[in-house]
């Protein structure tokens, strides 16, 4: 009963939290031109290659791959420049750049497009750390996990009706709609983040270069064995979840004999799941060991992965993909909460961008190869090995000793 009553005194407080209701409101909108511009793309390039399985693998590598070269150097400057401006600066470019790709393409450059997606995810990664640092500064560190809790939560929402929305406007309106529906969004959210207050008295890094600020960074995250195993942890676990994300189209059209438009209601199911593991999450997070649930978390994700490629059924695939959502809300609220609890303020926007490196590289590798694969072996093949990969990831992080205490 007094933990009940702890949570819900959390929750009051957070929800008269100026920051905290900001900037979750903010990544919502965004979560929502993510979506649309993810549905649109993935038509768009099918349509155009006739469902060539390289080319979807390619558009993956593409989002992620400016994830790669920037995370690092966008972490390093979050941590530099005072983040409310960062923050708004980025959404005012990521809409400026969509426009002019919009421009380009009514000019007879279609192609652009893949374009769009670059610069977008490429903006995004000098941004989004800026966030980790308004949630360190404004939220009680008592507090983070019930915050990121909540954020995950409502998040997953958008998972459920962004699929559905991005598929009726390309459905409807076509791709140009799309991308101008995204520019909106982008203002939006950067004019919400202009009522933010700025950070004063941060550290000064005026006298330290990026390469020691690097340095200083990489000892930090090395003589850290928590930080050391989720990173390798992490890795192999995007590794695989590379592997199967370009084709889940595919588990659609070929596995269940629907057209690749039925996928809308497949990542309906899981940000359903999301949704239900981030209120059960921000109910029982802090009688769950982190340690124990980060492990068997991996483990299961691995079954699930398996469960979904053998499946020829939508009910039962469906609901892999609702207990997927579930398993991946607490496994990102414990891993968030973690990163934001006990990494130093000075360097949370570095080891966030430093983190991301390694996973995204992961994700890349695995996206890269997959469609090859996929020719010239199979789809369950592709989709047993991401399983053992996944599986190999959970054994690996029973070293980890993230216990919430």
């Amino acid at each position: 009963m007094r933990n009940v009553e702890r949570s819900n005194d959390m929750l009051q407080t957070l929800l008269h939290n100026k920051v905290f209701l900001i900037v979750t409101t903010a990544d919502l909108i965004q979560q929502m031109g993510i979506w649309i511009r993810n549905m649109a793309l993935l038509f768009f390039v099918m349509d155009l290659t006739a469902n060539d399985p390289v080319a979807v693998s390619l558009l993956t590598v593409l989002e992620y791959l400016p994830i790669l070269l920037f995370s690092l150097v966008g972490g390093a400057l979050a941590d530099r420049w005072e983040p409310k401006r960062t923050m708004i600066m980025g959404d005012l470019l990521s809409a400026v750049s969509i426009a002019c790709i919009i421009l380009s393409m009514q000019a007879g450059y279609g192609k652009t497009i893949f374009v769009a997606v670059f610069i977008s995810a490429m903006i995004t990664q000098f941004s989004w750390p800026s966030s980790s640092v308004m949630f360190k500064r404004h939220i009680p560190e008592q507090q983070v996990t019930t915050a990121i809790s909540i954020s995950a939560a409502l998040a997953s929402l958008f998972v459920i009706i962004g699929p559905i929305i991005g598929t009726l406007i390309f459905t409807w309106l076509g791709i140009y709609a799309s991308m101008t529906v995204l520019v909106i969004l982008f203002l939006c959210s950067g004019a919400m983040q202009t009522a933010l207050p700025k950070i004063s008295h941060r550290t000064s890094y005026a006298a330290v270069t990026l390469i020691h600020q690097f340095k200083k960074s990489y000892s930090y995250l090395l003589n850290n064995k928590n930080l050391r195993v989720l990173v390798v942890g992490l890795t192999l676990l995007e590794l695989g979840l590379g592997l199967i994300q370009p084709l889940e189209v595919y588990i659609v059209m070929d596995r269940l004999g629907l057209e690749k438009e039925a996928i809308q209601w497949l990542y309906g199911l899981y940000g359903t799941g999301m949704f239900a593991g981030g209120v059960l999450a921000a109910r029982m997070i802090h009688k769950i060991q982190a340690t124990n649930l980060t492990s068997t978390g991996f483990c299961v994700l691995a079954l699930l992965i398996l469960s979904e490629a053998l499946s020829i059924w939508f009910l039962f695939t469906g609901s892999i993909r609702f207990m997927s959502g579930i398993v991946a809300a607490f496994l990102q609220i414990v891993i968030e909460a973690f990163l934001i609890r006990l990494t130093a303020e000075r360097y949370i926007g570095i080891i966030n961008g430093t983190i991301s490196t390694f996973v995204i590289t992961g994700t890349l590798l695995g996206s890269s190869v997959t469609g090859v694969l996929m020719k010239h072996t199979s789809l369950l093949f592709v989709y047993c090995l991401a399983s053992g990969i996944v599986f190999a990831a959970g054994m690996y992080c029973r070293k980890l000793n993230l216990n919430n205490k």
